[in-house]
């Protein structure tokens, strides 16, 4: 199956084949709708919203079935689902389908899931244990996020992204971040794209200058 991708089936069938009920004394009047999930991702749920005659309105979050459907036109409007984080899109959102008690066929109407969001996996390096870290996130539509350590960021739209990291002060000592800018574009995918900022401690240099010794005569200090 495709990565990003999820195929959901709905099933609709009279209650026996010719269309007559078990008991052989006449026409079948209702029939049953089944859906069947089919997922990259193990779990993704379904949202569908089924209406259909009579003032008729059935719902489904899964593979299920809807039974004593009496013959007509149904419309199946599916929502966008969400799973640890992740947004996925039906398509098409909106489906017409016929039943027929009648008639033996099942009938197939495929919806399929695509991913709409992406992730970004920050690993942060280089600072003492329990020190936090200065990254700020940045994205469409206004979108920031203040980071002090490594994570994965999930739900993320899809775009442009830039990732601007601080020096902090931890231990007695200054740690400075490199890079300290890092533009990264997330895609549609439930594979996070990867970011990494390594902090290194800054050394320091200091100037003495001695006067007042005979000339060559070496100082000594402590």
């Amino acid at each position: 199956m495709a990565s990003g991708l999820a195929f959901l089936a709905l099933a609709a069938g009279g209650c026996m084949a010719g269309g007559e009920d078990p008991a052989g004394t006449g026409p079948v009047n209702t029939a049953t709708l089944t859906v069947t999930l089919e997922a990259e991702v193990s779990g993704l749920p379904a949202d569908l919203t089924i209406t259909g005659p009579s003032g008729f309105v059935g719902s489904l979050t899964g593979e299920g079935s809807l039974t004593g459907l009496a013959a007509g036109t149904y419309q199946v409007q599916a929502a966008p689902v969400t799973v640890a984080g992740d947004i996925w899109d039906p398509e098409p959102a909106s489906q017409t389908i016929t039943i027929d008690p009648a008639a033996s066929p099942v009938t197939l109407l495929p919806i399929r899931y695509r991913i709409r969001t992406g992730s970004l996996a920050i690993a942060v390096s280089g600072l003492p244990a329990g020190a936090a870290a200065d990254l700020l996130l940045e994205g469409p539509g206004g979108f920031t996020q203040h980071l002090t350590n490594s994570g994965t960021i999930r739900g993320l739209v899809v775009g442009s992204y830039r990732l601007t990291s601080a020096p902090v002060t931890a231990g007695g000592g200054t740690y400075r971040p490199t890079p300290v800018v890092l533009d990264v574009q997330v895609n549609p995918s439930r594979t996070p794209r990867q970011a990494a900022v390594s902090y290194a401690r800054v050394v320091g240099a200091l100037a003495i200058g001695v006067t007042g010794l005979p000339a060559g005569v070496p100082a000594e200090l402590t």
